[in-house]
């Protein structure tokens, strides 16, 4: 097994992904937190401290619908080019015509 890589900020606690999470939920004050990690070579890591895997998925799911929801925030607001901006017009008449109907 491959050595950990080693916090060599002077001050600050050695950080690894044994104790990132742990850590994180002491300083924030909450009982569970979620830490994606992206690496170097294009992977990625998952740690979770306080949070069982259903709450784990819960706050994952929640996590993307915000994103996508600011993602499409920007495009209306012409952040991504006329365009896009002219396709998410259309997206959301629809999506308010199908509203009407049920």
């Amino acid at each position: 097994m491959a050595d950990e890589p080693k916090n060599e900020t002077p001050g600050l606690p050695d950080v690894h992904p044994g104790n990132v999470a742990p850590m994180l939920c002491k300083k924030l004050c909450v009982p569970g937190v979620i830490v994606i990690t992206s690496n170097e070579d294009g992977s990625m890591m998952m740690i979770a401290h306080g949070v069982t895997h259903a709450r784990a998925a819960e706050m994952l799911s929640r996590g993307t619908q915000i994103n996508l929801n600011q993602h499409d925030d920007h495009v209306r607001a012409g952040e991504a080019g006329p365009e896009a901006a002219a396709n998410q017009a259309l997206v959301d008449g629809v999506e308010h015509s199908l509203g009407t109907l049920q």
